[in-house]
């Protein structure tokens, strides 16, 4: 198999651009010679890659595939070339995280955007995705490294498959509007919510096992009609005074809503979150950066929450 490195790049680019015209002005070639890059490929392979209108460019099945692989695989070669050749003075690249619901809204992107100050040459792209999504990018290799709600349930190890390290430990809270009675206790007791309309988060959002588990012990039920992928939608849902909400601390922690007060659940459950990556890889050197910014905001943000 006679398969070259600009071939793969100039796959990876239309796979991205969906366009033949544009990545050809972005190599500096023609139209055809992109196309006969990926002919070649395809040949090589002996894989539909694209399926090409006159009008659009879409990937396959196979082409779907490879580009989520093969894509990480091209930064990677990348580091290393330009780490061979003394080019990087300073950490720069694309660094792809997949994080669960929970915190994608809310704690990664504040992570995100104190690593460009410090960084600015390093781009960090963040995948929004469900929790089971964030594991399969991870382990394909389509993200660095993931962000997720432990779910403590039993359902599989994830340490047979993935190296973790916890990010945080907080505690479940129920989301109020604001003048709510329940707002007047320091602690509001899961008892407290019997016969309220709950919002609560499903199996996309991460803590659904931990949050259902927790309404068991107290003798509430978890209806699946109430699960919602998105804290979002929780919190959009209490703000319309349609119901209570119940979400990890920290997935409404950096999220400014007037309407809304919030208060710890008692007896005390907590949500553990954790970063994922690849069992026995070693991340690249941005993506490592990313990876301690993360758990340096989170510290930052305890020390500070500590002192208040």
């Amino acid at each position: 198999m006679n398969i070259s490195l600009h071939q793969l790049r100039v796959f990876t680019a239309v796979a991205q651009q969906r366009s033949f015209t544009r990545v050809g002005d972005l190599f500096g070639l023609t139209q055809s010679a992109i196309s006969r890059a990926v002919r070649e490929l395809e040949h090589e392979i002996d894989l539909k890659l694209f399926d090409r209108t006159t009008r659009q460019v879409r990937l396959t099945e196979a082409g779907e595939n490879l580009a989520g692989r093969i894509g990480h695989l091209i930064e990677e070669i990348d580091d290393v070339l330009h780490n061979s050749h003394g080019a990087r003075e300073q950490l720069r690249g694309v660094v792809r995280v997949a994080g669960a619901p929970l915190l994608s809204s809310s704690l990664i992107p504040e992570c995100m955007a104190n690593c460009h100050a410090l960084f600015p040459e390093l781009s960090v792209v963040l995948y929004d995705k469900a929790q089971q999504a964030v594991l399969q990018c991870v382990t394909h290799g389509a993200a660095d490294f993931g962000v997720i709600a432990d779910p403590a349930d039993g359902s599989f190890d994830l340490s047979t498959e993935f190296d973790c390290e916890t990010l945080l430990v907080e505690p479940l809270c129920v989301v109020l509007p604001a003048g709510h009675p329940l707002a007047a206790q320091a602690l509001v007791p899961w008892q407290a919510l019997r016969g309220a309309v709950l919002s609560l988060p499903d199996t996309d959002c991460g803590a659904q096992p931990v949050v259902q588990r927790a309404l068991a012990a107290n003798g509430l039920q978890y209806r699946a009609d109430q699960g919602f992928s998105h804290p979002a939608a929780i919190l959009k849902m209490v703000s319309l005074g349609l119901g209570l909400g119940v979400l990890p601390a920290a997935a409404v922690s950096t999220i400014d809503m007037p309407q809304l007060e919030v208060r710890p659940l008692s007896p005390t459950v907590t949500c553990r979150t954790l970063l994922v990556r690849r069992k026995g890889r070693s991340l690249r050197p941005g993506a490592a950066t990313l990876w301690n910014q993360l758990t340096a905001c989170v510290g930052q943000r305890v020390l500070s929450d500590a002192a208040a």
